[in-house]
């Protein structure tokens, strides 16, 4: 207790960082109003299910296969084939998938901007990229392909 004014010093790395907040609320928000995470959920799962459907279809499920359990972490999983190993495998299909203008690195990262003409320019293009893997792996042919 004393009777002269006290000067306290409080300093905080984040203290002044209410927009910052303010900004996450906001984008809370949007995310729950237009139902975000769901969407994103929904696409990506819908993926997972066609490309492992192509797999099927083209001979390659023991080789290739997207796992994951939320439509927002979903990834390639390539295996061994014949006298190929994964990362020859992985190499010339995604120079097939490229070759499409899909860009994919292994990881799917689905937005909220991904609807149904993304999805199904993504399917098309996975499944022309198969077909060449296969008849590659087939005829014994891939490492003259790289």
């Amino acid at each position: 207790n004393t009777k002269h004014e006290r000067v306290i010093l409080l300093t905080s790395t984040h203290g002044a960082e209410t927009h910052g907040l303010s900004a996450a609320i906001a984008t809370i928000k949007e995310l729950q109003k237009k139902n975000v995470v769901a969407h994103i959920n929904k696409i990506g799962l819908e993926l997972k299910r066609r490309i492992n459907l192509i797999h099927e279809k083209r001979g390659l499920e023991n080789t290739m296969q997207i796992i994951g359990e939320r439509g927002c972490r979903l990834a390639l999983v390539v295996k061994d084939y014949g006298e190929y190993d994964s990362a020859q495998i992985k190499t010339y299909f995604l120079q097939e998938l490229i070759s499409q203008g899909v860009l994919f690195n292994g990881y799917f990262a689905s937005s909220f901007s991904h609807g149904r003409s993304e999805v199904e320019r993504t399917v098309d293009a996975w499944d022309y990229a198969c077909g060449k893997l296969k008849l590659a792996l087939d005829k014994k042919s891939l490492k003259n392909k790289l």
